[in-house]
């Protein structure tokens, strides 16, 4: 689809870096190529969000197959959880953005699933520049290193969501 093909020739355009945040990493040419692209040195760093974020999950078998892969291609994944602070609120990340080599950034509607990148209409823009690209990194980067994120294994036992919404 038209979504795919633009993602795709972005994110394999990157040469030293690749942040990306997404409500969830489901499509798996996407995923691969994120592995890819972490084998071949590039740094890659990807925020989605807690597998807790609406109860316990529903498929830890498919989850742990899913980030043990990106463990070992060198994918540094962190989860978005409840116990991060979205204007003083609990947070949930259903952002969609990326940015390549810190130079170039996307950011658009579509969610890295079968569904938005072959059937749905979504949008999207690239943008280059550098002012509003490194406001992007900054944001992605805090969002990365804050405390109350998590490692997916934490994810799995809804370390740091499910207690503070409350749901079990």
């Amino acid at each position: 689809g038209y979504s795919m093909d633009n993602l795709m020739s972005f994110i394999g355009r990157a040469q030293k870096s690749i942040r990306i945040e997404n409500q969830y990493l489901k499509e798996k040419t996407i995923i691969e190529l994120l592995k890819e692209k972490a084998i071949e040195g590039v740094k890659v760093q990807a925020m989605v969000s807690s597998l807790c974020s609406f109860g316990r999950p529903r498929d830890p078998k498919s989850s742990r197959a899913l980030f043990e892969g990106f463990d070992d291609a060198g994918v540094n994944v962190r989860m978005f959880t409840s116990s991060m602070k979205v204007g003083g609120k609990p947070g949930y990340l259903h952002a969609k953005a990326i940015v390549v080599d810190d130079k170039e950034a996307w950011v658009g509607s579509i969610n890295v699933s079968d569904t938005a990148m072959k059937s749905n209409r979504e949008f999207g823009i690239f943008f280059s520049n550098p002012a509003d690209v490194q406001r992007l990194k900054k944001i992605m980067d805090a969002d990365y290193s804050d405390p109350n994120s998590e490692t997916w294994e934490e994810s799995l036992r809804c370390a740091k969501d499910v207690a503070k919404r409350g749901r079990r």
